[in-house]
């Protein structure tokens, strides 16, 4: 039974980037939250050296615009954005008062994160960051490591200016041929909140059990969410969490690693096109 989380590390994927850079602003606030050790991931992109190094490597900016790159000049960058993360977290994380440490290595992002981290870890990472060399989303990235990675994980998203709804959360009940795992996703949802978040909406996948719902779940809420709203649908996708999450308010979306939405590649597209974080339950 859950009843209260406290990870053995909060670790956060940086890469110098504006959206990396608000990602490592939410971890220090959660390693504070939970007084633990904050561990920054740094990673030079060994795929992206490889191709730097052919005479014909080219850039294209988000511009449009067509630069000439090379191994050197690239190595370069990589080393001023590794300084400048060091810099960004003695400033913030130094200031609070928290053991921080910042690990530089080069290989491939994903791999490199994974070994890196434990299921007693946390993972926080930007939703746009290092794929923003290639003009790419980091889509695929956080899928990889969202699907892979032993612990939760969250794909930060700054909220839009002037949106109110930080503080409603969405909760996806995974499909289960146990009715125990849906209760314990729901407890550890619930243990993962932050102290001015609250759980606003429960969707149950298909194929769970009605007992689930009704023996389980409806009580648990009216215990501890009396004004959630509980949602038991025939079928899921990701355009109705989009809009459950536009109708609802919502500020956070939360599913688990067994989630059917999670394994779909339109997972992936409602990442980019939800502007909320989404935590992601082991």
């Amino acid at each position: 039974m859950v009843n209260e989380y406290s990870p053995k590390r909060v670790v956060v994927l940086i890469d110098a980037s504006r959206n990396s850079l608000e990602a490592l602003n939410t971890a220090i606030d959660i390693a504070c939250h939970w007084q633990t050790e904050l561990l920054a991931l740094f990673i030079e992109e060994e795929d992206l050296l490889r191709c730097a190094a052919y005479p014909w490597a080219r850039e294209i900016g988000l511009s449009g615009a067509v630069r000439k790159i090379d191994r050197n000049s690239l190595e370069e960058s990589m080393r001023h954005r590794a300084e400048e993360a060091r810099r960004a977290l003695n400033r913030c994380a130094g200031s609070r008062q928290i053991k921080w440490q910042l690990h530089v290595s080069r290989g491939r992002v994903i791999p490199e994160t994974l070994q890196k981290i434990s299921a007693d870890d946390f993972l926080i990472l930007g939703r746009v960051g290092y794929a923003r060399t290639r003009g790419l989303r980091l889509g695929s990235t956080a899928r990889s490591v969202t699907r892979q990675a032993p612990g939760p994980v969250m794909v930060w998203e700054q909220p839009v200016a002037g949106r109110q709804t930080q503080l409603r959360a969405a909760l996806l009940i995974e499909a289960d041929s146990t009715s125990h795992s849906g209760l314990e996703t729901l407890r550890l949802a619930h243990a993962m909140l932050g102290e001015h978040e609250t759980l606003a909406t429960v969707v149950v996948e298909p194929e769970n059990d009605s007992e689930l719902i009704d023996k389980q779940l409806r009580p648990w809420l009216l215990d501890h969410y009396p004004r959630a709203r509980l949602i038991s649908t025939t079928d899921i996708d990701a355009e109705q969490i989009a809009g459950i999450v536009a109708d609802d308010c919502i500020g956070k979306l939360i599913l688990s690693r067994r989630s059917q939405l999670i394994h779909y590649e339109a997972a992936e597209l409602l990442v980019d096109r939800l502007r909320i974080p989404l935590l992601v339950l082991p």
